[in-house]
């Protein structure tokens, strides 16, 4: 995919839709480690919602965590408050010392070191705390390397989940990549990273790991410690790999609630109140696919669903826009020269100007028409129309001009365009409107400001005087 250029595609994500998936984004992490922050174990959590069984995601599971409050290791919710003040804390400290901290480091550090002094992680400890053995225990050795097997029937039961994860990995990892990038002022490469996702996952396989992806909370914790360059990950793998084969009976300390108050600390820094705020008062467009991405993560199972969403929403309003065109009196001035407005057309005219200005796909082809025609159901029966600023005029908007002129010569009169680039005349040519509208009635545009408008409009006043009304 990212050979193919398909990460182009990714300059239709609006800043609306990536600001509310983002902040959904920390919302989700916070609610996601609020389980662990508080030493609630998974099967005292509440299965149903007061005999109701919905589905998995935020909202929901927010409100399973609240009717099992009643099971809080207030240990485990200390430990995770002291992590959340010391990484606050330490960053607060920055401005003064002059320097970055790795205020996440350090506060698991010390963390650590309080748990393992007050025995906290012992098997017969009265206050026990989970830590990271208990999921699983690390060791001091690395995968072995092999090569996968390759034959028809697992390549045909494997193609389709696969296709599944691949998407979603894809439009996650381009999700924060575009997000980190704007909070950095880099450029992102939308088909560069999913290359890199693509070897990454090659390489994966070779060791037998899993499928792999952009990661919001180990993005944010990366950026957080001062990341500034791509050498930032490849150091984080090396270490990764010292702290495996050096300190891995050490790291079995680490409490999970350590790790847990460093993520709802990312969380709730992904949620950036002050460019919210700024997408929230700009447009309701805006406001909209704010609103509904921010929602729909809270509610989706899966995130890239939320994405999706936000995007068809984000399309919706784009092709309103776009569907949109402006159409404005061009009159005479007291110094004999054109000058625009937007007051209605007066019906004992019998020549109009008009100015189109917008996009002229077939979305409004309907209203132009329309429009063009109630121009003429008074006593106008010339129309000239500059086109100089319309834009990507296809069949049925060509189909709608035509209509427009046949209805002028009826009357008695002609649809006279001018300011006509090269491009639209091609696409006129094509779709056999200079035969239908006369090729003397087809002004090329010219490089003095309104000269084609004028030559057209001369043109219009020898017809009208030949045939008058």
């Amino acid at each position: 995919a990212g050979m193919m250029r398909v990460g182009t595609l990714t300059r239709f994500v609006s800043e609306a839709v990536l600001s509310g998936f983002t902040a959904g984004a920390g919302v989700y992490i916070v609610v996601n480690q609020l389980s662990t922050a508080l030493g609630l174990e998974r099967a005292a959590i509440a299965k149903d919602l007061w005999g109701w069984l919905p589905s998995r995601c935020a909202a929901f599971d927010l409100l399973r965590l609240v009717r099992s409050l009643d099971t809080v290791s207030f240990a485990t919710m200390a430990l995770s408050a002291l992590t959340f003040a010391t990484v606050r804390g330490l960053q607060r400290l920055e401005p003064r010392i002059g320097r970055r901290l790795p205020a996440p480091f350090l506060a698991v550090a010390l963390v650590t070191l309080i748990a393992w002094a007050f025995g906290l992680s012992d098997p017969d400890s009265l206050h026990r705390i989970k830590v990271v053995r208990d999921i699983e225990p690390l060791t001091r050795t690395l995968p072995d390397l092999h090569l996968p097997s390759f034959d028809v029937p697992s390549l045909r039961a494997l193609l389709q989940p696969a296709l599944a994860i691949a998407l979603m990995g894809s439009v996650e990892a381009i999700a924060i990549g575009k997000m980190l990038a704007s909070k950095a002022g880099h450029r992102f490469d939308a088909s560069r990273q999913l290359i890199g996702e693509g070897v990454c996952n090659v390489g994966a396989a070779l060791v037998g790991g899993f499928a792999s992806s952009g990661s919001f909370s180990r993005t944010a914790v990366n950026y957080e410690a001062g990341a500034r360059t791509r050498l930032s990950c490849i150091l984080s793998g090396v270490l990764t790999c010292v702290i495996v084969l050096a300190f891995a009976p050490l790291a079995n300390h680490i409490p999970l609630a350590a790790l847990a108050g460093t993520l709802i600390h990312i969380g709730l820094k992904l949620v950036d109140l002050a460019r919210l705020r700024v997408i929230f008062a700009s447009t309701s467009g805006d406001r909209t696919v704010l609103l509904v991405t921010f929602t729909a993560v809270l509610l989706a199972e899966h995130l890239e669903n939320a994405l999706f969403a936000g995007i068809a929403v984000s399309i919706v309003y784009a092709l309103r826009r776009a569907e949109g065109f402006k159409l404005r009196v061009l009159r005479p001035g007291a110094d004999g020269n054109l000058q625009e407005t937007a007051e209605g057309t007066q019906q004992s005219e019998d020549i109009v100007v008009l100015n189109l200005q917008g996009e002229l796909f077939f979305a409004a082809a309907e209203e132009l028409q329309s429009e063009l025609l109630r121009m003429l159901d008074g006593r106008t029966r010339f129309l000239v129309l500059r086109v100089q600023e319309a834009y990507n005029l296809d069949a049925t908007s060509a189909a709608a001009i035509a209509h427009v002129a046949a209805r002028a010569r009826e009357q008695g009169g002609r649809l006279v365009l001018c300011g006509v680039r090269p491009g639209m005349y091609g696409t006129l040519e094509r779709a056999g409107l200079i035969a239908r509208l006369g090729e003397d009635a087809v002004f090329r545009a010219e490089g003095e400001l309104l000269a084609s408008t004028r030559h057209a409009l001369a043109f219009a006043q020898q017809l009208a005087c030949k045939s008058p009304a």
